[in-house]
């Protein structure tokens, strides 16, 4: 008469399916997080960045984007990389907008304590950090050559990284 409960074969073949399952899903899983927190900057990156057009338009009796760090940035689009100048304004990782220079204070000052667009948006992390693990701040800047205003993940010191509005970078791809 055969006991009732399972053979050690049975449980090794049961726990080697479990275990080939988990190879095959958890790979999968995570490119889905990364798509969602692509997704998540995204949409975050637009709403700074209209916000900032937004603070520029009520502004009209002077120019607020003035000032500000200049780099040369290199964005990778789907049309190859486009290299231009972009002048930072101001950078927020998680503690509200901070000017580059004392000429933009005035920009980040709005942002901070004016902008009903993006209340809180100095609180907004960056979600998704791609092949750079030190993306950790948002950069608001302007691209005179593009005359546009462009939101940029950067890292702790304010350098652009990856642009994320308008157009964003292959990584955000």
């Amino acid at each position: 008469m055969r006991k009732k409960g399972f053979t050690l074969v049975e449980l090794v073949t049961v726990i080697a399916i479990i275990g080939v399952l988990t190879a095959i899903l958890i790979p999968s899983m995570l490119g889905y997080v990364n798509k969602a927190r692509k997704s998540a900057d995204k949409s975050s990156a637009s709403t700074i960045g209209k916000a900032a057009m937004g603070v520029n338009a009520e502004n009209t009796e002077k120019y607020v984007f003035s000032g500000g760090s200049d780099f040369t940035v290199s964005a990778l689009t789907a049309n190859g990389a486009e290299s231009y100048k972009f002048t930072a304004l101001c950078m927020s990782s998680g503690s509200g907008w901070t000017a580059f220079d004392s000429t933009a204070d005035e920009f980040a000052e709005i942002l901070n304590y004016e902008s009903d667009i993006i209340e809180g948006s100095g609180d907004i992390s960056v979600r998704y950090h791609g092949a750079r693990k030190d993306t950790d701040c948002w950069v608001i800047g302007y691209s005179s050559e593009n005359n546009r205003v462009e939101v940029w993940t950067g890292n702790n010191s304010g350098t652009p990284s990856y642009r994320v509005y308008p157009s964003p970078d292959k990584a955000y791809a």
